[in-house]
Parts: structure tokens; C-alpha cells; sequence
């Protein structure tokens, strides 16, 4: 997603998206957001950004919770 300029363009400089996923185990469930905006232009999705960062300390952040 791109957002808008004042003028009404699209500001592709500063897309913006998320990555929403969940997760059961035990009996319980989980559900995460990770919302994302570039500071400039980047290539592909910014939701695969989004996704990607919260990929790493996944496990660890649902194994103390």
C-alpha cells in the first residue's frame, strides 16, 4: 500500500502494510500484528518487511508468554 501525498498521489516512498499470523500450541492461541511503514523507497511488499522482522524473535517472545 502506498500512502497519499497532500495532493492525492500516491506516495510510493512510503508504503505501508502488515503482517497479522497466529499461532496455537498447548491449548492456547495467539494472534500478532506487525505494522510497517518505509522511511524510503524500498523494493517488494512492504508487508514481507513486516513479516520478515517479526520472524526472528518469534519462538523466543511466545515461548515466555
Amino acid at each position: 500500500m502506498s500512502a497519499d501525498c497532500a495532493d492525492g498521489r500516491d506516495d510510493d516512498a512510503h508504503a505501508y502494510d502488515g503482517f497479522v499470523g497466529g499461532a496455537m500450541k498447548g491449548g492456547r492461541t495467539v494472534v500478532f500484528v506487525r505494522r510497517t511503514r518505509d522511511q524510503s523507497l524500498q523494493d517488494g511488499p512492504a508487508g514481507l518487511r513486516a513479516r520478515d522482522a517479526v520472524m526472528p524473535g518469534l519462538r523466543a517472545t511466545l515461548d515466555v508468554l
